[in-house]
């Protein structure tokens, strides 16, 4: 269950504030979990996490909007160990940039056209994990891995009214 409560602040006609609260109820999935058949999942400890986000909007003229935003989630593993499954997963920190650019009387199109850019960074903290199994004769942990590093996601978009 992920549940989210909000705030938004229209400081100008142009520029709003918005901060935002996500609670993930990751224990819920672990009864899940214990259901499943693949193998091993239901050891698995997860543990409840709050991600708080900041984000801003700039309406520069009709045509153009600048968005930017920041969170951090931490991460829902509880351990360095997940047996068998070998679940990796880091807090991170999470910045993004956008804009949208708004064509109002596009060549052929009755309605305004609008195209989407965005840019999201993620750097995800260090942290090492223990590989097991629960097969015999493997002596555990049989590695020790580090999860970590940068992720960049382009994104665009076009909307179109019809």
């Amino acid at each position: 269950d992920i549940y989210s409560a909000g705030l938004l602040y229209h400081l100008s006609d142009r520029f709003r504030l918005a901060l935002a609260v996500e609670q993930q109820n990751w224990q819920d999935l672990e009864d899940k979990l214990d259901r499943d058949t693949i193998k091993d999942q239901a050891n698995v400890a997860l543990k409840d996490i709050v991600v708080p986000r900041i984000g801003a909007e700039w309406t520069v003229n009709d045509s153009l909007i600048l968005t930017a935003g920041a969170a951090w989630q931490e991460s829902p593993l509880e351990s360095i160990q997940t047996p068998d499954v070998n679940y990796l997963d880091s807090d991170k920190i999470i910045a993004g940039v956008g804009s949208s650019l708004i064509i109002q009387n596009p060549p052929i199109l009755a309605y305004p056209l609008r195209l989407d850019f965005g840019y999201q960074f993620q750097k995800l903290e260090e942290r090492d994990f223990e590989l097991t199994t629960t097969r015999p004769g493997v002596a555990n942990p049989y590695e020790v891995v580090t999860a970590d590093g940068d992720v960049h996601v382009f994104s665009g978009s076009i909307t179109l009214k019809f």
